[in-house]
């Protein structure tokens, strides 16, 4: 082989290192990228702190009731599968909906436990003539109802009660965002 020849490979040869170089720093960076940085970007849900809205453990439910305003309807589940039913007939919803529902309003936290109810109270927070309830129908226990009165005055929050018994509580006004969910899914089934 002559001199010129070999010559004639050198500059291909560190052209493929620099290649295989930066090929590992392009790895390295893509280890450091996913080990590193893609955590910090999607972090868990903070978790929150306080006594839960509903404290017992209901248990499976068997039908949810919805009164939103001038909207009354019901879920019902059927063998696993949820159907909504209001005055327009049955119609089958996504399981997704009916569950992300009830995981919302059970594990609501109280904001703040504003005492035992009274007739005084129910009026003074919008509990006296609720136009909204909610009532749970467990499969082993009795109804639970949720009556929602007044929102708080920033409008961050709302006032409820659940019954049989308990106190006047503030919760978050997403109780009010999650029924409103349901109530378009009601008022959307063809008449």
């Amino acid at each position: 082989m002559s001199e010129a020849e070999g010559m004639g490979d050198a500059p291909f040869s560190s052209r493929r290192g620099m290649f295989a170089g930066l090929a590992a720093l392009a790895i390295l960076l893509g280890v450091i990228l996913i080990v590193d940085t893609l955590p910090r970007l999607n972090p868990p849900p903070p978790k929150v702190e306080g006594k839960r809205f509903l404290a017992q453990d209901l248990g499976p439910i068997e039908a949810i009731e919805i009164v939103r305003g001038r909207k009354d309807f019901r879920l019902e589940n059927n063998a696993g599968t949820w159907e909504i039913i209001d005055p327009s007939g049955r119609e089958k919803v996504g399981n997704d909906r009916a569950e992300d529902f009830l995981t919302t309003v059970l594990d609501l936290v109280e904001l703040a436990d504003l005492g035992p109810v009274s007739e005084v109270s129910r009026q003074e927070f919008g509990l006296d003539e609720p136009n909204e309830r909610i009532s749970f129908f467990p499969r082993d226990g009795p109804e639970i109802q949720i009556l929602v009165g007044d929102r708080n005055p920033p409008l961050t929050g709302t006032y409820a009660l659940v019954l049989p018994g308990g106190h006047v509580v503030l919760v978050g006004a997403v109780l009010l965002l999650e029924m409103d969910k349901l109530a378009a899914l009601a008022s959307a089934q063809a008449p």
